[in-house]
């Protein structure tokens, strides 16, 4: 894949951390996958129990009724399929590419210009040009439910479709500011089409979508579109598909069995945050900052005024040492509290009686509801998070969204009062939350970056 985000991208690796199981348990493993790699995605394929098909042989044997193709980067491989006959006999396709088709989409009167599109600093995702945000789509298919309105798709110098009319439905274009090397605007250019109804064919210009560096990232909607995806295309004529046949750059994936079940950690990485920073000082940036806010007076009046203080300091601190001592000749028993001077108890033992006595355990409740956001949602203040369920109706998905809501309130609301009781029941509710979240069947989102 053509990528432009990182310098070193090839070499990057991205560590991916599993949910800590209860207390008392194993703790969990940590386990280091490619930047660009698309073990997300076979974690994903996996939840809805496709089976990997090992090679082209067994691919053209299967039912297309019960078979999912996907195709992401190198579309060589569809020279030997008969694309359009797998669709008429049932079969579901993903096609995810940045590079020229060169015909081999013709039947559907589609088109890949491998041409990578960029996007101004201003509007792009993380300000990286070469990573434009695809927002607007067109909500009402499946594929974009759940969603939320201010977030995008995010991707990596993906090229764009060319769609005649009276072809297949676009469902998400690029802005109208995005560019393309050559200096040609493609804003307003197809990114993504898919059927509206009937067939399960999705075609898109790249497949930077799915990467595991930018499939969870709590800012795009990644995550909850390849969710998304594989649930609508799983879903056969003859109830859901067994088979799943993943070319990957060419390669076939043998295993969708990849231990995931957390969000691959954000980025920026330091690699890139230190080159920024180092480019920066050799132009002088910090330097042209300073002098258009702060005039050279101003800086000899705060260098003074630094100065003055310190000397400050360093007088009082010499005042101190000087100040009166107690005799080292006195004994120190004459120092201690005799007679009907009461030892008080520790700090902490007070503190434990006062809050028996007031009968509010608020505080440890809050310590627990914040050790579960801090440490397994990966959530710190702010806006309560929102709740994405891999199933379940909206009875469930109300229930889950005001339980968590309630628990935000208890780690950083107002302080306020919880019994005994409540605090009892409190560690169960907590790890039913984690197990969900563990399993891949809910998932925490921070509210949206713009």
């Amino acid at each position: 894949m053509k990528c432009r985000l990182l310098t070193s991208a090839a070499s990057l690796t991205v560590a991916v951390v599993l949910i800590a199981p209860s207390h008392g348990q194993e703790v969990a493993r940590t386990k280091a996958v490619p930047f660009e790699g698309t073990q997300a995605f076979c974690h994903v394929l996996d939840r809805f129990n496709l089976a990997p098909v090992p090679d082209l042989a067994s691919f053209k044997q299967l039912d297309p009724a019960e078979t999912v193709l996907v195709v992401f980067g190198d579309n060589r491989i569809l020279d030997e399929i008969a694309l359009d006959d797998f669709k008429q006999r049932g079969g579901a396709v993903l096609i995810a590419s940045d590079r020229d088709d060169e015909g081999r989409l013709v039947a559907w009167k589609l088109a890949i210009d491998g041409q990578p599109v960029s996007e101004p600093r201003s509007s792009a995702y993380k300000r990286i040009s070469s990573c434009p945000l695809v927002r607007r789509l067109d909500r009402r298919h499946p594929l974009f439910r759940g969603m939320s309105a201010e977030s995008g798709l995010a991707t990596n110098s993906p090229g764009f479709l060319r769609v005649p009319r009276r072809a297949m439905p676009i469902l998400a274009v690029f802005s109208g500011n995005c560019k393309v090397p050559s200096g040609d605007d493609v804003g307003g250019a197809p990114f993504l089409v898919a059927a509206l109804a009937g067939d399960r064919v999705i075609v898109m210009a790249g497949h930077s979508v799915f990467m595991n560096g930018m499939i969870a990232q709590p800012d795009n909607d990644n995550w909850t579109f390849s969710w998304n995806c594989v649930r609508w295309l799983s879903e056969g004529p003859n109830g859901p598909r067994k088979h799943a046949f993943f070319l990957d750059e060419g390669k076939v994936r043998q295993s969708f069995d990849v231990p995931l079940t957390m969000p691959i950690p954000r980025f920026p990485t330091v690699q890139l945050l230190n080159g920024l920073l180092r480019g920066l000082e050799d132009e002088g940036f910090f330097n042209r900052v300073l002098q258009s806010v702060v005039s050279r007076r101003q800086i000899w009046r705060s260098a003074m005024v630094m100065v003055t203080v310190i000397l400050l300091v360093w007088a009082w601190r010499r005042l101190g040492k000087a100040r009166f001592r107690q005799d080292a000749g006195v004994p120190r028993t004459a120092l201690e509290p005799v007679g009907d001077f009461a030892v008080s108890p520790p700090p902490m033992l007070e503190r434990q009686r006062a809050l028996v006595q007031s009968g509010n355990y608020w505080e440890s409740g809050q310590a627990l509801a914040r050790f579960f956001f801090e440490e397994v949602g990966r959530l710190t203040g702010g806006p309560a998070p929102s709740v994405v369920l891999a199933g379940g109706g909206w009875w469930r998905r109300r229930a889950a969204t005001r339980q968590v809501r309630d628990l935000w309130t208890l780690a950083y609301g107002p302080t306020g009062h919880l019994s005994s009781r409540a605090l009892a029941r409190l560690p169960t509710r907590l790890d039913q939350l984690a197990s969900e979240i563990r399993d891949g069947r809910m998932l925490l989102q921070s509210p949206a970056i713009n």
